[in-house]
C-alpha cells in the first residue's frame, strides 16, 4: 500500500510539475515565434493596404462619378432660351408695312381729287394700279405681310418651348399686333419701356393714316355728289 501512494505521489509531482515552452532559437537571435508574429504583422500591413487602395479607388470613382453627374444633371430641367432676334425683325417688318400703309394712302388721296365723277376716279385707279411702282410696291406689301405672319409663329413657338403661356400672346398678334412686344415682355419680366413706345408710334401712324384716307374719301363723295 505504502509503495502504490509513493508511486501515486511521484506521478503526482511529476503530473504537477510544469511544462516550459521551448523556443528555438535564429541564426541572428530572435526566436522563431517573433519571426512568427513579425510575418503576420507584414501580412496584416499587407491587407491593409490593400483594403485602403480599395477604398481609395472607390472614393476616387465615387467623386468622379460626383462630378459628372453635376456636370451634366442642371441641364436637363433648363428650358431653352428666347431669343429677341425674332421680335426685333418682327418690329422692323410691322414697322416698314406702316409706312408702305402710308404711301399707298397718299397715292388713294390723291386719285380721288383727280376726277370728279366716280367714273373717272375708277379709271384713274385703274391706270395708277397697271403702273410699275405700283406693282413693286404690292408685291413689297405681300412679302411683308408674310414675314410679318412667319416671324410671329417662330416667336410664339418659342415661347411655348419656354414654358409661357401663349394664348395672350396669339390673340394679341391677331388682333393688337404693335401691343404683342408689352404682352411679350411681360411674359418675359423684361422692361416694358420699348414696346409700350413702339406701340405709340405705331399705333399713332395709323390713326394717322385712317384720318388721311377718311379726309380724302369724303372729299371725293362731296365732290361727286354736288
Amino acid at each position: 500500500m505504502e509503495d502504490l501512494k509513493s508511486e501515486n505521489g511521484m506521478e503526482q509531482t511529476e503530473a504537477e510539475e510544469p511544462v516550459i515552452e521551448q523556443r528555438p532559437s535564429t541564426k541572428y537571435g530572435r526566436t522563431a515565434y517573433q519571426q512568427q508574429m513579425q510575418e503576420e504583422l507584414a501580412a496584416q500591413e499587407k491587407r491593409n493596404d490593400g483594403e485602403s487602395y480599395q477604398q481609395n479607388n472607390w472614393q476616387e470613382q465615387n467623386s468622379y462619378s460626383q462630378q459628372i453627374y453635376s456636370a451634366y444633371t442642371p441641364y436637363e430641367n433648363v428650358k431653352p432660351e428666347v431669343k429677341k432676334i425674332f421680335a426685333r425683325v418682327l418690329m422692323v417688318v410691322i414697322l416698314l408695312t406702316q409706312v408702305l400703309g402710308i404711301v399707298f394712302n397718299t397715292i388713294a388721296s390723291r386719285v380721288y381729287s383727280m376726277g370728279d365723277t366716280v367714273e373717272e376716279i375708277i379709271d384713274a385707279l385703274m391706270l395708277i394700279t397697271q403702273e410699275p411702282s405700283m406693282v413693286v410696291l404690292s408685291v413689297i406689301g405681300d412679302v411683308l405681310f408674310w414675314m410679318t405672319v412667319a416671324f410671329m409663329i417662330l416667336d410664339i413657338i418659342q415661347l411655348r418651348n419656354a414654358g409661357k403661356k401663349i394664348t395672350g400672346a396669339i390673340l394679341f398678334a391677331i388682333f393688337l399686333r404693335p401691343a404683342y412686344f408689352i404682352w411679350r415682355a411681360h411674359l418675359l419680366g423684361e422692361k416694358k419701356v420699348i414696346p409700350i413706345i413702339y406701340a405709340v408710334v405705331t399705333y399713332i401712324i395709323s390713326i394717322a393714316q385712317y384720318v388721311v384716307i377718311l379726309y380724302a374719301s369724303m372729299e371725293m363723295v362731296m365732290r361727286t355728289m354736288y
